[in-house]
């Protein structure tokens, strides 16, 4: 298994159409630079590159507001307290699966599984997990 932290705030993946050309805005370009380093400065040169099927546990976290009161930050605490606005969690994963491509996998085609969720937390971070198939399958029979 893989575990990745980035201490970064995330940011959707957009990107608009001119004609036949995709763009990306400066702001992504430079927030996927930023994954693809602290991926590379995070992982041995054995744990890069992975050619087989692949599990993602990808945690959004974003830094509670600073308007909530202390019953919130009390339940924050406790418990989870997810985060149901935009950005949407397709277009998360999009962003950091595509700056991940060539450093912990070949392709991010090779995901068969994502397991990912937004919520609220002390700081801004993404935490990832990953899992070659045959880690989690090799006791399996069916």
């Amino acid at each position: 298994m893989i575990s990745l932290y980035f201490d970064i705030t995330a940011k959707a993946k957009q990107s608009f159409r001119m004609g036949k050309h995709s763009y990306q805005s400066k702001a992504v370009t430079d927030y996927q630079k930023a994954i693809t380093a602290m991926a590379l400065a995070q992982t041995d040169p054995s744990q890069r590159n992975q050619s087989g099927m692949l599990f993602v546990s990808v945690e959004f976290v974003w830094k509670h507001p600073k308007s909530w009161g202390k019953k919130r930050l009390a339940e924050l605490r406790e418990r989870s307290v997810y985060k149901p606005s935009r950005p949407d969690i397709d277009n998360l994963c999009k962003g950091v699966f595509d700056a991940l491509n060539g450093v912990i996998w070949n392709d991010d085609s090779q995901i068969v599984s994502i397991h990912a969720w937004k919520r609220y937390g002390y700081n801004d971070a993404i935490i990832m997990r990953v899992w070659e198939t045959k880690e989690l399958t090799n006791n399996i029979r069916l």
